[in-house]
């Protein structure tokens, strides 16, 4: 799925449901992951810290590598995760070359908790987008996050306000960059791989941003077929 902010950008990052709605969502299944309700997921990076995460955007060359490095090692146990290639995603990145930036801007931010890397986040300005939609959103994408509502606010927080200052009034995403990359939340399937520009998170993903306010946009579908022959 897409998400976007169900709050303004200005708003509080954390919902609050309903008294009969124990997970804030009246669709939601029974099985629905809470927050603080389940054993936190054994995560191939950070673990159980107690201090706040320092939200630092990307600048150098060892930011971006630990930036692009995080998934390979949240996900390193799941053996349904498909990693990309280092080198394609780092030349997706790459303001200098990528085509989408002739029409958008974007900046790369990290969250690190004792000096190891937990959680990261691009904020995103589609200008091209937003003139054909003739809308005011802004996007995140690249999302990765340890299974820790702190961290993931804390995420979300710096790319809401980041879109707020390029007047723009709706955070929506994971967008990574566009609908022409890897785009959406896993939110069922998680036991079968990913292909191509597919997104693969664990379940917790989910819990997080309905915590922190997000609310679908759109459904997503993938379909697996046999052959055409």
């Amino acid at each position: 799925c897409v998400h976007q902010s169900g709050v303004p950008t200005s708003g509080a990052a954390i919902a609050i449901p309903a008294a009969h709605q124990r997970d804030g969502d009246a669709h939601a299944r029974p099985d629905r992951l809470r927050a603080r309700g389940v054993r936190a997921h054994r995560q191939g990076a950070g673990g159980h810290l107690s201090t706040a995460p320092e939200i630092r955007r990307v600048e150098t060359s060892k930011d971006l590598a630990r930036f692009i490095d995080l998934p390979y090692r949240l996900h390193r146990r799941d053996l349904n995760w498909v990693p990309p290639f280092r080198a394609e995603v780092k030349k997706l990145l790459d303001r200098k070359h990528n085509p989408f930036f002739q029409h958008a801007e974007a900046d790369y931010f990290i969250a690190e908790r004792n000096g190891e890397v937990v959680g990261r986040i691009a904020a995103i300005h589609n200008q091209l987008h937003n003139d054909y939609h003739k809308d005011k959103v802004g996007f995140f994408g690249f999302w990765e996050c340890i299974n820790d509502f702190e961290v993931a606010a804390a995420l979300f927080d710096t790319a809401s306000a980041w879109v707020k200052t390029r007047a723009l009034d709706t955070l929506r995403g994971p967008m990574s960059f566009s609908v022409n990359d890897e785009c959406g939340l896993l939110i069922d399937g998680f036991d079968t791989p990913n292909s191509i520009m597919m997104p693969h998170n664990p379940p917790y993903y989910l819990t997080l941003m309905e915590t922190a306010g997000f609310t679908k946009a759109k459904d997503l579908i993938a379909m697996e077929g046999g052959s055409l022959e």
